[in-house]
């Protein structure tokens, strides 16, 4: 394990008890290290291919993150992107094992990102989103003693084109793994706003809601669907649907952004006919039901989703309009955690058949928004 993986991964300045960072077989004392003066730090564009060289004149780990023991030699590169892309850095080399890091100035910092051999062999590759700002690139060597030798660092970027959502229209959509979708939709400044994804065919992409008040991300792996409820801090919302920790090649959904339910009390409850594909907003009344029923689909599979909940409801799904056989769909909620959205993916007919019901904990009913996709 390389001496630099002790520094950014742990992110203290500690000694590691393998690789270069214990600086044992390297020959150079502190006080030697200490009169090595770092090089000026190298500006490249976020487009760029630069041919560089580890030499022992080189700054050191050391030099950066003083108290770490690693010796090992570095060079340091400073990119400034213009606005929110993702930019990918590729270190090659023929000579030496190499490894990458990328952190926000000034150092000492956490690394935002670190790879030893992703690029292949013994090349490192790191390939992110990041917003717009400056970063420091550290172009090191992997193995314990200092390497030297010459290498390529190759840096590309491509910019985050969102696309365009309208409050109230579901869109289908689709997140790459490794990858990002971005969205971007206009809104009233003070409004309260839900924003949700639902049906995801992978249940571990996140999602992301920036231009609130306050920023809302929903991380938590294998949850579906997830949504943020936020108060838009001026025209636009930008939403961020993250494909990191996606399992497969992809994962699709339907995102939707309507403004957020208004609670009056006491709740009135509601049972209708929903709209396929329209988002409508549902109440129930404490210690109650709301029936509901959507009709006109296409026999398929079909998602029935409530988000946006004012408090603790439980969605229940049947197999008919007498509401007396509920399908096994709607026992996948686990625990009693309140105001949490639900739903159900399931093979239909043409009509579908469903309930809220007020949760046990529910004193005062609840509001919610309903979507049949």
């Amino acid at each position: 394990m390389p001496g630099v993986i002790a520094i950014f991964v742990t992110l203290v300045l500690s000694a590691c008890a393998d690789g270069g960072s214990d600086g044992g077989d390297v020959g150079v004392t502190p006080n030697q290290q200490q009169a090595v003066v770092c090089e000026p730090v190298i500006d490249i564009t976020p487009a760029s291919s630069t041919n560089g060289e580890l030499t022992p004149s080189d700054c050191r780990v050391e030099n950066l993150f003083p108290g770490s023991g690693d010796f090992t030699f570095v060079d340091q590169y400073r990119v400034t992107l213009p606005s929110r892309g993702k930019l990918t850095i590729r270190m090659n080399s023929t000579e030496f094992d190499t490894f990458l890091g990328l952190l926000a100035p000034p150092l000492p910092s956490a690394a935002i990102a670190v790879d030893d051999d992703s690029g292949g062999g013994t090349d490192s590759l790191i390939g992110m989103y990041l917003d717009a700002g400056t970063y420091i690139i550290l172009a090191n060597s992997a193995l314990a003693s200092p390497e030297t030798g010459s290498y390529i660092l190759t840096t590309t970027y491509t910019t985050v084109a969102p696309i365009s959502l309208n409050v109230g229209a579901p869109l289908p959509g689709r997140v790459e793994k490794n990858e990002e979708t971005s969205y971007e939709v206009p809104v009233i400044p003070g409004t309260r706003y839900t924003v949700s994804i639902t049906g995801l065919t992978d249940n571990n992409a996140t999602l992301r809601v920036l231009g609130g008040i306050s920023e809302c991300a929903v991380l938590t792996p294998n949850v579906s669907p997830k949504d943020c409820t936020v108060t838009a801090a001026g025209t636009f919302l930008t939403i961020r649907v993250a494909g990191d920790g996606v399992i497969g090649t992809a994962s699709d959904y339907i995102i939707m952004t309507v403004q957020a339910v208004v609670v009056t009390l006491p709740i009135i409850g509601t049972g209708a006919s929903i709209i396929p594909g329209v988002p409508t907003v549902g109440f129930v009344e404490t210690r109650n039901t709301s029936n509901y029923w959507a009709t006109g689909l296409t026999p398929g599979v079909h998602t029935v989703s409530i988000t946006g909940l004012s408090d603790d409801a439980d969605l229940h799904i049947y197999s008919d309009e007498t509401y007396s056989f509920e399908s096994d769909c709607t026992l996948r909620r686990l625990g009693d955690v309140t105001n949490l959205p639900e739903e159900c993916t399931l093979t239909t007919g043409t009509a579908v058949y469903f309930s809220v019901t007020s949760g046990e904990l529910n004193r005062d009913g609840a509001g919610y928004i309903i979507l049949v996709w």
